[in-house]
């Protein structure tokens, strides 16, 4: 996988995926331009994406976005945004595979999944004005 800065990151299953977006929310413009994620962010950010092509075999990956300062990950598949923490990756993804399997929850629904708040996840409806606001005011979508 190669970010959008440049920095490649190797390990990742054989599976095409798009550049990784490296974000910053602050509000000086600049201060990104030669961030380079950590080795522990990487490896973090590498379990999860091995997780989510095992666990998630018929949700592709459209979109990632990593945003540096929260240490969120976010996924896009089939229109949904998957959002996760870099602590306790592979619980937040496993409780996200196991509801989805147990047909507890429908991604198809939600314009937003946010699964960072360990074994709960939070759902935000496709419809739901206030869902699309908060998108645009927190992470500028």
């Amino acid at each position: 996988m190669l970010t959008k800065n440049g920095q490649l990151i190797v390990d990742i299953p054989e599976i095409e995926t798009p550049a990784l977006r490296i974000h910053n929310l602050l509000s000086d413009p600049n201060g990104m331009q030669n961030t380079t994620l950590s080795t522990t962010d990487t490896f973090t950010i590498q379990e999860i994406e091995k997780l989510w092509y095992k666990e998630f075999t018929t949700f592709p990956i459209e979109a990632l976005n990593y945003y540096d300062q929260e240490k969120e990950l976010h996924i896009t598949s089939k229109g949904t945004r998957f959002i996760f923490t870099l602590s306790g990756s592979a619980e937040q993804v496993q409780t996200l595979a196991l509801l989805i399997k147990q047909e507890k929850i429908f991604p198809q629904r939600y314009l937003y999944i946010d699964a960072r708040v360990p074994r709960k996840l939070y759902v935000c409806p496709r419809d739901d004005e206030s869902c699309v606001f908060n998108l645009r005011q927190i992470y500028d979508a």
